[in-house]
């Protein structure tokens, strides 16, 4: 059940960086690829502090932050993570993560990982930033590639103009207009019509 909150949560794979007096540390979260657990993780790239949690575990630092529902519990640490609103300090060898500021704020206390755990963490967690890594390069030089062939369609689309005719071009120009004789001026290409005068009465045979 732990597993499958986290992940409907959206809280199963969570990372942020976070500064503090002694340098720089990650922190993460993961799921158990074997278990029903969630883990809090925070290395300096090499010793790792982690704290796994069962779905029994999870309600009681649910109960201990008075917030009355799992899906609000979660959804703040996921908020915690996206914000980077998280410090870490250490006492011994225990790491003590929080999450958000003041009255609110969620403490979890983390333990030194043993070797073969350490080992396992920091493989898990570079493998996964480097597929990230490479997902948002792909997807940034599709956006690239779409973006550039975007605008040489409109360059291209720009320089096709439609010829039209127009009568005061030559005006634009300072050149003369030549009449034809018969012809119409804004129309050179027709004859001019002229208008019937019908049949005067007047006229004398």
């Amino acid at each position: 059940m732990a597993k499958q909150m986290a992940v409907e949560s959206g809280v199963d794979k969570l990372h942020a960086t976070v500064e503090t007096g002694s340098g720089k540390i990650l922190c993460f979260t993961s799921c158990a690829k074997h278990g029903d657990t969630w883990t809090l993780h925070a290395t300096d790239g090499i010793d790792v502090w982690r704290l796994e949690l069962d779905k029994s575990e999870l309600e009681s630092y649910r109960d201990l932050s008075n917030i009355n529902s799992m899906t609000a519990f979660l959804n703040k640490i996921k908020s915690a993570f996206e914000s980077c609103d998280l410090s870490v300090s250490w006492q011994g060898h225990t790491a003590t993560m929080t999450a958000g500021k003041g009255a609110s704020a969620m403490n979890f206390d983390l333990y030194e990982a043993s070797a073969s755990k350490r080992k396992t963490d920091l493989q898990s967690v570079l493998m996964r930033l480097a597929d990230q890594a490479t997902i948002l390069q792909t997807e940034l030089k599709k956006t690239q590639d779409d973006l550039e062939s975007a605008n040489k369609q409109r360059s291209a689309g720009s320089s096709t103009t439609t010829q039209f005719y127009d009568p005061l071009a030559t005006h634009k120009t300072g050149q003369k207009v030549v009449k034809k004789k018969g012809r119409s001026l804004l129309n050179p290409e027709s004859k001019r019509v002229k208008v019937a005068k019908g049949v005067n009465f007047d006229e004398d045979d």
